[in-house]
């Protein structure tokens, strides 16, 4: 079974196609709508300076901000039970309450 569709429907390309064909290559016919999503982005001067690769290497210093861990007994077990939780399904009921069950309190 072959079909033709003339006219351009939904999908780009229009003109005839038929299954079992490459489609046809899209035409560019957005006229003075801009140049859509990214673009050729090369040609636009955002307004910085040229790059003169001259820059010093970054240095770590021994007071550099470090997020806080909060390793008590309490958090380790919201997260274990978080965790069980979350992968939670009738299926898993059964063997997942029991691993609930074991985690100390």
């Amino acid at each position: 079974m072959s079909r033709v569709f003339a006219g351009g429907g939904g999908g780009g390309g229009g003109g005839d196609w038929s299954r079992g064909q490459a489609p046809p290559p899209p035409r560019n016919e957005r006229g003075g709508r801009g140049r859509g999503r990214g673009g050729n982005r090369r040609s636009q001067n955002q307004g910085f300076p040229e790059d003169d690769g001259d820059y010093a290497p970054l240095v770590s210093t021994a007071n550099r901000w470090k997020p806080a861990k909060d390793t008590s007994v309490m958090v380790k077990v919201e997260k274990q039970i978080k965790g069980l939780l979350n992968k939670m399904t009738k299926e898993k009921f059964g063997k997942l309450s029991a691993q609930m069950c074991d985690i100390p309190i």
